[in-house]
C-alpha cells in the first residue's frame, strides 16, 4: 500500500504538468520547461500506471484465487479506490475543475517577481565580482559542499 501512495503522489504531478505545459506553450513569457518536455511527463505518467497495476502481479498468476491471493489483492490495492473515492469526493464536494488554458492568469504578480529577480541577479553579479579576486575557497564551494 506504501508503493501506491507514493505512486498516487506522483501521478497528479505529472498530469498536472501536462496542462501546465499546454498554457504556458500559449504564453509569451518564456517559461523554463522540463528537458523532456511533454514527452517525459507522458511517459512518466504512463510507468506511474504500469506500476501501480503490476505491483501485485503474483495475485493475477500462478494457480487458484485462494484464500491467500485474495487478502494479497486487497491489502495491494486497496489503495485505489480509497485514492479514486478522495479525489471524486473532493471534486463532488467543492465542485472544483481545472482551468482551461486561457482561463489561467499568468500576468497577475509577474511585475514583482520580475523586480525581485533583477535584484536577486545584480546582487549575484556583485558577489561573483567580489569573490572573482580570492580563489581560496572556490573548490570547497563549487565542487565539495554539495555533498554536505
Amino acid at each position: 500500500m506504501a508503493a501506491l501512495g507514493e505512486m498516487a503522489s506522483w501521478l497528479p504531478i505529472s498530469s498536472d504538468f501536462t496542462g501546465y505545459t499546454a498554457r504556458f506553450c500559449d504564453s509569451s513569457l518564456g517559461f523554463a520547461l522540463a528537458p523532456f518536455g511533454i514527452w517525459g511527463s507522458y511517459g512518466a505518467l504512463f510507468i506511474c500506471i504500469l506500476i501501480a497495476l503490476t505491483k501485485n502481479y503474483d495475485v493475477f498468476v500462478g494457480g487458484g484465487f485462494g484464500t491467500k491471493k485474495y487478502k494479497t489483492f486487497i491489502t495491494g490495492y486497496i489503495g485505489v479506490p480509497i485514492y479514486l473515492a478522495l479525489i471524486f469526493g473532493h471534486k463532488t464536494i467543492t465542485k472544483s475543475r481545472r482551468p482551461k488554458a486561457y482561463e489561467v492568469d499568468l500576468y497577475t504578480g509577474k511585475d514583482a517577481i520580475d523586480r525581485e529577480e533583477e535584484a536577486f541577479l545584480a546582487h549575484q553579479a556583485a558577489q561573483r565580482e567580489v569573490e572573482g579576486t580570492r580563489s581560496k575557497g572556490r573548490l570547497y564551494k563549487n565542487f565539495i559542499s554539495w555533498l554536505f
